[in-house]
């Protein structure tokens, strides 16, 4: 389903992990080790603390949920489009198949070249189907008139009027345009409410983990921490992610 595909929505973990490297989170009021400056610094793992908390798993199964819930409505819409877009085929199709017969009474008809208004000269012994011309000097200026019944176009025999297929095929068409507008806004509203979910189930459990960093922190006498990734060098005694990992598990 191409429009289906359309949707594309981030995973949740990726999503959630891309926050939580960007932040550095400082502790002030502890009394550190000096460095010179009085500030003591360490680092932890978030990319591995957010992996193994608890709560992030469940976070993602309720993330999976809401996604397989916006996909299956979008493709009942899709499916209804679809639809829509057959049976405008069928019209399309029944209606090309029915072509207008020549009129009847037209001069194609009759085998001559002329119409109607042209100016022809007839005396008295001429005679046009079938009826005398009396008198010097006589202009044709008309055809005898067309039956509604040969002027209309039939459709095949058991088929709807044509008249009719032609409203249901413009009924049709409108119904397409209003449910493709319908779809393309249902799938924005998914995607917007997916993102939604995922930011705040981001921040719930980030602010879980920075309280246990937090407190962390003040029992080691850390008044700064930063994230690994951030981390060109470090010795592995300001490494709090394995302290942090067992803290995280009670909150």
């Amino acid at each position: 389903m191409k429009l289906l595909r359309q949707l594309t929505v981030v995973s949740f973990c990726a999503a959630c992990a891309g926050v939580a490297f960007s932040i550095e989170i400082p502790v002030t009021g502890a009394a550190g080790t000096s460095t010179g400056t009085g500030v003591k610094i360490a680092y932890v793992d978030l990319e591995r603390i957010f992996q193994i908390y608890p709560e992030t798993r469940a976070a993602k199964e309720d993330y999976n949920k809401q996604l397989l819930k916006k996909r299956e409505l979008l493709a009942a819409k899709e499916t209804e489009l679809q639809d829509i877009k057959n049976r405008i085929s069928v019209l399309e199709g029944t209606l090309k198949d029915v072509a207008p017969p020549p009129p009847a009474h037209s001069p194609a008809s009759r085998g001559g070249s002329g119409t109607a208004s042209d100016s022809t000269n007839y005396s008295s012994s001429a005679s046009t189907s079938g009826v005398r011309v009396e008198g010097s000097t006589t202009t044709l200026n008309s055809t005898p008139p067309i039956p509604e019944s040969e002027r209309s176009v039939s459709a095949p025999p058991g088929a709807p009027p044509v008249d009719a297929q032609m409203q249901a095929l413009q009924a049709a068409r409108q119904e397409l345009k209003e449910k493709q507008a319908e779809f393309e806004d249902s799938k924005k509203r998914a995607e917007e409410d997916l993102a939604g979910f995922q930011k705040q189930q981001s921040q719930i459990i980030l602010g879980k983990i920075y309280q246990a960093l937090r407190d962390l922190a003040a029992e080691e006498q850390v008044t700064l921490v930063v994230d690994k990734s951030s981390i060109l060098y470090g010795t592995a005694d300001i490494d709090l992610t394995e302290k942090l990992q067992q803290k995280v598990r009670g909150y």
